[in-house]
């Protein structure tokens, strides 16, 4: 690097130079997970220096300056330091993080109380559930009837099959609800820009991942959608953060079938 100061020979004094930012070879580049560090060292005018980490800001991507300014890599500053030595000359350490786009995968299960009278048996068939209603309204009119489990009082039918097996769980154990256990998936994406994009809230939608590269840890999603017939997105939330990512984090809960009567595709 050139000099920063000269001798005047006639008059005996030390004049500073006007010296233009000049890049110094310590750049470092560490790597940490889904992020890309790079720290470059610039010396030259305090002035100048000064002036342009004023302007800098943290999460942003660096200033450009025409004059000078190269290649401080793709990214936002994370940070900035600017140290002024002798002769009005300064040192400019500034460290610019490039994220990668991640996934980070959530499988949880939720518990749900149903109505003993949505029960689903694994053999045989459904319930009938108008002969069920016709049965519990005798419960306090014809006890007699309600205890002997006959539903039509004219021609003395009777509960039958699994019909028969939800009333006696309903008068004998007196059972009102029970649990069901269905899956839920969480995808939190980390992000370096979000320009154009749709939500599927309150929609039948399977979760995908972007990209396998950004899938965080070996793990396979579609192994998770298996897990359930059909996909309801629950929830789409976006935030952004200090240092410029955004993170997205987006829910389905699953399910034998959501009903498309309710739920558009």
């Amino acid at each position: 690097m050139a000099d920063d100061t000269t001798q005047d020979s006639t008059q005996g004094t030390t004049t500073n130079l006007t010296l233009s930012p000049t890049y110094q070879p310590n750049t470092t580049i560490a790597k940490q997970p889904g992020l890309t560090v790079r720290t470059s060292y610039v010396r030259g005018a305090w002035t100048q220096l000064k002036e342009y980490a004023e302007r800098a800001k943290v999460g942003l991507p660096p200033p450009v300056d025409t004059s000078w300014t190269g290649d401080f890599g793709t990214g936002n500053v994370t940070s900035l330091n600017l140290q002024r030595d002798a002769g009005d000359l300064a040192t400019l350490a500034i460290s610019v993080a490039e994220k990668d786009d991640t996934e980070t995968w959530l499988l949880a299960w939720q518990e749900i109380s149903k109505d003993i009278r949505t029960w689903t048996p694994t053999t045989g068939e459904k319930p009938d559930l108008a002969a069920l209603r016709l049965w519990e309204a005798l419960a306090s009119s014809d006890p007699t009837s309600y205890n002997d489990y006959i539903y039509n009082t004219q021609d003395g039918s009777k509960l039958t099959g699994n019909t028969l097996l939800l009333a006696q769980m309903i008068r004998e154990q007196g059972i009102e609800s029970y649990l069901v256990f269905t899956p839920t998936i969480t995808k939190i994406s980390t992000l370096t820009s979000l320009t154009n994009f749709t939500s599927k809230v309150g929609k039948i939608d399977t979760p995908t991942s972007a990209s396998s590269d950004s899938v965080v840890g070996s793990i396979e999603v579609s192994k998770f959608t298996a897990l359930a017939n059909q996909w309801l997105k629950t929830a789409d939330r976006i935030q952004t953060a200090l240092d410029g990512t955004i993170q997205r984090t987006e829910v389905w809960t699953g399910a034998d079938v959501w009903n498309s009567n309710l739920y558009s595709a």
